[in-house]
């Protein structure tokens, strides 16, 4: 058993990947609304309900005292510190295996003296969109026990998932890099009328990107990247978030 708590993008898409092999307790405040996300994401499982598959293996609750039975648990919350680590200092009260937490800017280090169990919580940042990526950013806890980081390596090994470890600052490898580059293109876009159908067009043929800046940013959704930029310390003001929301 496998918990998830928060139901956006990225907890939607980790949920459909462990239920191909593992029962996944769900932790969403809207539980109708998680449904109707997950079906609209994944259509195809709700066309033939009256037979098994992976949807089957998934328990929607309110409840995180639920999670108590679980293996693992994977915290997929929102960009905001003060909401992980409650949520994660709750969980810690009836769960006490490992907790991922999938943040893909705050480091370990910052939260480390906010919890209340830290040799329990460790990152895993998953790539967006798992299923084509499958690949990870893992920072360990530093007490971690060896069972638990086996664990941990064994889940993400079972999901056909590479992970590295990576070090632990602030967006971590992957949004060190990528996420200033989303803002420059923000800058460009703002300053030169540069379209930005234009700009993925370049970066896409130019750099062999597979996908262009602003087909990123609507990929991995406006709010959550606004949330990155203040996390990396990038301005936004007003006409950023106009900009992007247009």
């Amino acid at each position: 058993m496998i918990g998830v708590i928060g139901a956006g993008k990225m907890g939607i898409q980790l949920v459909r990947l462990l239920s191909k092999t593992e029962n996944v307790i769900f932790v969403a405040r809207d539980i109708d609304k998680a449904k109707s996300d997950y079906a609209i994401r994944y259509p195809s499982e709700m066309i033939n309900s009256s037979s098994f598959n992976d949807f089957d293996r998934i328990e929607f609750t309110h409840s995180i005292s639920e999670l108590a039975a679980c293996k693992i648990v994977f915290e997929c919350l929102p960009e905001i510190f003060d909401l992980k680590i409650n949520y994660i200092n709750n969980i810690s009260k009836t769960f006490f295996g490992p907790i991922a937490s999938c943040t893909s800017t705050i480091s370990l280090g910052k939260m480390k003296n906010h919890l209340v169990n830290a040799d329990k919580v460790n990152v895993v940042h998953f790539s967006n969109p798992i299923s084509s990526t499958k690949i990870a950013e893992v920072v360990f806890a530093e007490n971690i026990d060896k069972n638990e980081k086996t664990l941990i390596a064994n889940l993400l090994a079972k999901l056909s998932v590479d992970y590295v470890e990576v070090p632990d600052i602030d967006g971590f490898v992957i949004n060190s890099l990528l996420f200033p580059l989303l803002y420059k293109s923000i800058q460009i876009h703002m300053n030169f009328a540069i379209s930005k159908f234009d700009i993925d067009n370049l970066m896409k043929k130019g750099c062999k990107f597979p996908m262009g800046p602003f087909e990123i940013i609507n990929l991995v959704g406006v709010d959550t990247v606004l949330a990155v930029f203040k996390n990396l310390n990038l301005e936004v003001d007003s006409n950023l978030i106009a900009a992007l929301k247009k």
